[in-house]
Protein backbone atom coordinates (compact mmCIF):
# COMPACT_ATOMS: atom_id res chain seq x y z
CA UNK A 1 0.00 0.00 0.00
CA UNK A 2 1.28 3.48 -0.53
CA UNK A 3 1.14 5.77 2.28
CA UNK A 4 1.15 9.74 2.41
CA UNK A 5 3.75 11.13 4.87
CA UNK A 6 1.89 14.36 4.84
CA UNK A 7 -1.22 12.80 6.09
CA UNK A 8 0.36 10.99 8.54
CA UNK A 9 2.18 13.81 10.19
CA UNK A 10 -0.51 15.83 10.49
CA UNK A 11 -1.49 14.66 13.91
CA UNK A 12 2.38 14.13 14.52
CA UNK A 13 1.83 15.45 18.43
CA UNK A 14 -1.18 13.16 19.28
CA UNK A 15 0.78 10.29 17.09
CA UNK A 16 4.31 10.80 18.76
CA UNK A 17 2.95 10.63 22.71
CA UNK A 18 3.21 6.55 22.58
CA UNK A 19 7.01 6.92 20.88
CA UNK A 20 7.80 9.46 23.72
CA UNK A 21 6.38 7.12 26.29
CA UNK A 22 8.22 4.32 25.36
CA UNK A 23 11.20 5.58 24.70
CA UNK A 24 11.06 7.51 28.38
CA UNK A 25 10.87 3.61 29.63
CA UNK A 26 14.60 3.21 28.50
CA UNK A 27 16.36 4.69 31.05
CA UNK A 28 19.90 3.86 32.18
CA UNK A 29 21.16 1.99 28.85
CA UNK A 30 23.71 3.00 26.59
CA UNK A 31 23.35 1.17 23.20
CA UNK A 32 25.32 1.90 20.26
CA UNK A 33 23.71 0.29 16.90
CA UNK A 34 20.07 1.05 16.90
CA UNK A 35 16.87 0.07 14.71
CA UNK A 36 13.63 1.74 14.53
CA UNK A 37 11.39 -0.32 12.78
CA UNK A 38 9.01 0.99 11.43
CA UNK A 39 9.70 4.64 10.95
CA UNK A 40 7.67 6.19 8.98
CA UNK A 41 8.88 9.52 7.96
CA UNK A 42 11.70 9.86 10.57
CA UNK A 43 10.48 12.72 12.69
CA UNK A 44 10.24 10.49 15.76
CA UNK A 45 13.23 8.30 14.91
CA UNK A 46 15.26 11.51 15.69
CA UNK A 47 14.24 11.33 19.08
CA UNK A 48 16.18 8.36 19.36
CA UNK A 49 19.57 9.96 18.00
CA UNK A 50 19.40 12.57 19.92
CA UNK A 51 18.89 10.67 23.31
CA UNK A 52 21.87 8.88 22.33
CA UNK A 53 24.12 11.17 20.21
CA UNK A 54 27.31 8.69 20.19
CA UNK A 55 24.76 5.65 18.74
CA UNK A 56 24.28 4.72 15.22
CA UNK A 57 20.20 5.17 15.00
CA UNK A 58 18.98 3.61 11.64
CA UNK A 59 15.33 3.88 10.55
CA UNK A 60 13.35 1.36 8.41
CA UNK A 61 10.26 1.18 6.75
CA UNK A 62 8.80 -0.31 3.80
CA UNK A 63 7.09 2.30 2.22
CA UNK A 64 9.15 4.50 -0.41
CA UNK A 65 7.36 7.32 -0.02
CA UNK A 66 8.26 7.28 4.11
CA UNK A 67 12.08 6.89 3.41
CA UNK A 68 12.12 9.23 0.79
CA UNK A 69 10.82 11.94 3.02
CA UNK A 70 12.80 10.72 6.10
CA UNK A 71 15.99 11.23 4.00
CA UNK A 72 14.91 14.66 2.62
CA UNK A 73 14.27 15.92 5.75
CA UNK A 74 16.80 17.69 8.17
CA UNK A 75 18.44 14.97 10.53
CA UNK A 76 21.11 14.19 12.66
CA UNK A 77 24.57 12.66 11.67
CA UNK A 78 24.27 9.56 13.97
CA UNK A 79 20.87 8.79 12.02
CA UNK A 80 20.05 7.07 8.47
CA UNK A 81 17.48 5.54 6.72
CA UNK A 82 16.86 2.57 4.29
CA UNK A 83 14.10 0.61 2.79
CA UNK A 84 13.21 -2.43 4.64
CA UNK A 85 10.95 -5.11 4.97
CA UNK A 86 9.62 -6.54 8.53
CA UNK A 87 8.76 -9.73 7.61
CA UNK A 88 12.22 -10.97 5.80
CA UNK A 89 14.42 -8.79 7.65
CA UNK A 90 17.08 -9.72 10.24
CA UNK A 91 18.53 -7.95 13.32
CA UNK A 92 22.36 -7.73 12.72
CA UNK A 93 24.70 -9.34 15.07
CA UNK A 94 25.91 -5.87 16.57
CA UNK A 95 22.20 -4.31 17.40
CA UNK A 96 21.51 -3.09 20.82
CA UNK A 97 18.09 -2.14 20.85
CA UNK A 98 15.14 -2.67 18.45
CA UNK A 99 12.80 0.07 19.01
CA UNK A 100 9.21 -0.47 16.76
CA UNK A 101 6.63 1.90 17.87
CA UNK A 102 2.70 1.46 15.82
CA UNK A 103 4.40 -1.26 13.34
CA UNK A 104 3.55 -4.76 14.24
CA UNK A 105 0.25 -4.96 14.35
CA UNK A 106 0.38 -4.43 10.37
CA UNK A 107 1.85 -7.75 10.10
CA UNK A 108 -0.19 -10.74 11.36
CA UNK A 109 2.31 -13.19 11.88
CA UNK A 110 4.19 -10.63 14.11
CA UNK A 111 4.17 -12.90 17.24
CA UNK A 112 6.75 -15.27 15.01
CA UNK A 113 8.79 -12.41 13.68
CA UNK A 114 9.34 -11.11 17.21
CA UNK A 115 10.27 -14.82 18.52
CA UNK A 116 12.53 -15.31 15.20
CA UNK A 117 14.21 -11.31 15.94
CA UNK A 118 14.78 -12.35 19.56
CA UNK A 119 16.26 -16.06 18.76
CA UNK A 120 19.04 -14.31 16.55
CA UNK A 121 19.98 -10.83 18.62
CA UNK A 122 22.98 -11.14 20.89
CA UNK A 123 22.90 -11.04 24.48
CA UNK A 124 22.07 -8.51 26.47
CA UNK A 125 20.24 -6.47 23.68
CA UNK A 126 16.92 -4.28 23.92
CA UNK A 127 13.92 -4.62 22.82
CA UNK A 128 11.35 -2.19 23.17
CA UNK A 129 7.89 -2.49 21.21
CA UNK A 130 4.27 -0.87 21.08
CA UNK A 131 1.22 -1.83 19.47
CA UNK A 132 -2.20 0.14 19.51
CA UNK A 133 -4.88 -2.00 21.24
CA UNK A 134 -7.47 0.25 20.31
CA UNK A 135 -9.37 -2.40 17.63
CA UNK A 136 -12.52 -2.13 19.65
CA UNK A 137 -13.10 1.55 20.39
CA UNK A 138 -15.88 3.83 18.29
CA UNK A 139 -13.58 4.60 15.19
CA UNK A 140 -12.01 1.00 14.75
CA UNK A 141 -15.78 -0.40 15.23
CA UNK A 142 -17.69 2.23 12.49
CA UNK A 143 -14.83 1.04 9.90
CA UNK A 144 -15.82 -2.37 10.49
CA UNK A 145 -19.38 -1.58 10.29
CA UNK A 146 -19.07 0.63 6.83
CA UNK A 147 -16.98 -2.31 5.60
CA UNK A 148 -19.20 -5.03 6.44
CA UNK A 149 -22.50 -2.81 4.57
CA UNK A 150 -24.14 -4.51 1.56
CA UNK A 151 -22.29 -1.08 -0.35
CA UNK A 152 -18.82 -2.40 0.41
CA UNK A 153 -18.36 -5.89 1.40
CA UNK A 154 -18.06 -6.73 -2.42
CA UNK A 155 -16.02 -4.00 -3.33
CA UNK A 156 -13.24 -4.26 -0.43
CA UNK A 157 -13.23 -8.32 -0.78
CA UNK A 158 -9.84 -10.07 0.43
CA UNK A 159 -8.72 -6.38 1.77
CA UNK A 160 -11.43 -6.75 4.35
CA UNK A 161 -10.46 -9.72 5.01
CA UNK A 162 -6.92 -8.87 5.71
CA UNK A 163 -7.78 -6.62 7.59
CA UNK A 164 -10.22 -8.23 10.01
CA UNK A 165 -7.14 -10.53 10.58
CA UNK A 166 -5.05 -7.51 11.41
CA UNK A 167 -7.54 -6.52 13.92
CA UNK A 168 -8.27 -10.09 15.62
CA UNK A 169 -4.59 -10.21 16.38
CA UNK A 170 -3.93 -9.37 20.16
CA UNK A 171 -2.00 -6.64 20.70
CA UNK A 172 1.16 -5.72 23.04
CA UNK A 173 0.68 -2.10 23.99
CA UNK A 174 4.28 -0.41 25.04
CA UNK A 175 6.86 -3.29 26.47
CA UNK A 176 10.23 -2.62 27.21
CA UNK A 177 12.80 -5.31 28.15
CA UNK A 178 15.88 -6.86 28.09
CA UNK A 179 16.78 -10.08 25.69
CA UNK A 180 17.36 -11.82 28.59
CA UNK A 181 15.08 -11.05 30.81
CA UNK A 182 11.45 -12.70 31.95
CA UNK A 183 10.15 -9.21 33.21
CA UNK A 184 8.60 -6.60 30.60
CA UNK A 185 6.36 -3.27 31.50
CA UNK A 186 3.35 -2.02 29.74
CA UNK A 187 1.52 1.05 30.00
CA UNK A 188 -1.77 1.59 27.90
CA UNK A 189 -3.35 4.65 25.79
CA UNK A 190 -6.41 5.08 24.95
CA UNK A 191 -8.55 7.58 22.40
CA UNK A 192 -11.73 9.20 22.33
CA UNK A 193 -14.03 8.90 18.73
CA UNK A 194 -15.32 12.35 17.61
CA UNK A 195 -15.82 13.34 13.82
CA UNK A 196 -12.33 15.84 14.48
CA UNK A 197 -9.96 12.36 14.84
CA UNK A 198 -11.58 11.34 11.50
CA UNK A 199 -8.36 12.50 9.73
CA UNK A 200 -6.22 10.77 11.92
CA UNK A 201 -7.74 7.48 11.39
CA UNK A 202 -7.58 7.98 7.35
CA UNK A 203 -3.56 8.54 7.83
CA UNK A 204 -3.15 5.09 8.97
CA UNK A 205 -5.96 2.75 10.46
CA UNK A 206 -8.35 3.17 7.24
CA UNK A 207 -5.44 2.10 5.10
CA UNK A 208 -6.13 -1.34 5.70
CA UNK A 209 -9.64 -0.66 3.58
CA UNK A 210 -8.50 1.46 0.56
CA UNK A 211 -5.80 -0.45 -0.74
Amino acid sequence: MKWDPAKYTEFSDYRGRPYKDLLGQLTEIEPKNIVDLGCGPGNMTRLLAQRWPDAQVTGLDSSAEMIAKAKSSEHEPNLDFALADATTWRPAENLDLLFSNAMLQWLPNHRELLSSWLGTMKPGAYVAIQMPGNFRSPSHALMREVAESPKWIQKLGEYYATATLWENQRSISGYCCSKDSKQMSGRQHSSNCCPAMTPLWIGFAVRHYCR
